[in-house]
């Protein structure tokens, strides 16, 4: 499943890595680019906003959740292209797992 991921994940974690440095640190980008004082506070309010995953990506999984969403967000690339893309994907990982579950999988 590593592998199977691999193509849509690779370099993530450093180039995440890299702009969090980049952007939020002290005296980083960010910090010399805004008029805030205390970029610490900033920084902490920042984090604090971030949702857990599942706050955006049930929708693809759970249809009443979706059916919840604003027309506008239900409407918008991120939902449309993201739930093609997440039934497209957990297909192709359940029939991978079909294919090889005789062999990693014996009672």
């Amino acid at each position: 499943l590593r592998r199977i991921s691999a193509m849509f994940t690779w370099g993530t974690p450093q180039v995440n890595e890299a702009a969090v440095h980049q952007l939020a640190g002290a005296r980083a980008l960010l910090h010399r680019m805004t008029p805030f004082e205390d970029f610490g506070a900033v920084s902490k309010a920042a984090v604090a906003s971030i949702l857990p995953i599942w706050t955006y990506c049930d929708a693809f999984i759970n249809q009443t959740t979706y059916d919840g969403l604003p027309k506008l967000l239900r409407e918008s690339p991120f939902y449309v292209d993201g739930r093609d893309f997440y039934n497209v994907l957990s297909g192709f990982i359940d029939e991978f797992f079909d294919a090889f579950e005789m062999e990693w999988c014996t009672a």
